[in-house]
């Protein structure tokens, strides 16, 4: 009740003065319509650099799709369309990734970063000098699938050395090798399967 008796007592004070009032009310008001607007000036500029990486990562799935139907056209090796495949399909997943959409269940994946862009660690480790491909470049996909399950980098062959395939490995299993190797278990995994 004393909340209520304070306004009451001074409501005709606030009534009679309304030039002293209103401009605190306006400032308020003010202040908090230039917050909402650098949030959304943050939210918005977020928004643009998502789409010009994923056009980007578009322009570049669209590239190697052009490329492997050009090499299926000229009636390429086996083992060349399976690399270029294999790198088409990476450059997909990458897209599908950076927009945080599951194409086949059509719904939205939780993204890495928060903000649905590519993890950074993933995609070091797809260089020559990644610590994956430096310590383990010389096991055998072989012998990760018998960790990981057959689907482990579809597409390759079991006597399929990780050094060989890294660089064009779908981000799933690319994945799963950097979220063991961070914890300290790509070793034992690669020590106890051989």
């Amino acid at each position: 009740m004393e909340n209520f008796d304070f306004w009451a007592k001074k409501w005709p004070v606030i009534a009679q003065a309304p030039h002293l009032v209103i401009p605190g009310v306006v400032a308020l008001f003010g202040l908090a319509w230039w917050i909402a607007g650098l949030w959304y000036k943050q939210q918005i500029e977020t928004l643009r650099e998502r789409l010009t990486l994923a056009q980007e990562k578009t322009a570049a799935a669209q590239e190697k799709a052009v490329a492997l139907t050009e090499q299926i056209q000229a009636n390429a090796s086996k083992a060349d369309l399976l690399k270029s495949a294999n790198s088409t399909a990476a450059a997909i997943d990458q897209l599908v990734y950076i927009t945080g959409v599951n194409w086949q269940k059509g719904k939205k994946t939780p993204s890495l970063s928060g903000l649905g862009f590519l993890d950074l660690d993933v995609l070091k480790e797809r260089g020559e000098d990644g610590e994956i491909n430096r310590k383990y470049g010389n096991t055998l996909i072989g012998t990760l699938r018998k960790t990981y399950g057959r689907g482990f980098a579809s597409g390759f062959s079991d006597r399929d050395r990780l050094s060989d395939v890294l660089h064009i490995l779908d981000v799933p299993s690319l994945s799963k090798l950097v979220q063991d190797h961070g914890a300290g278990r790509l070793h034992e995994i690669v020590a106890r399967k051989s």
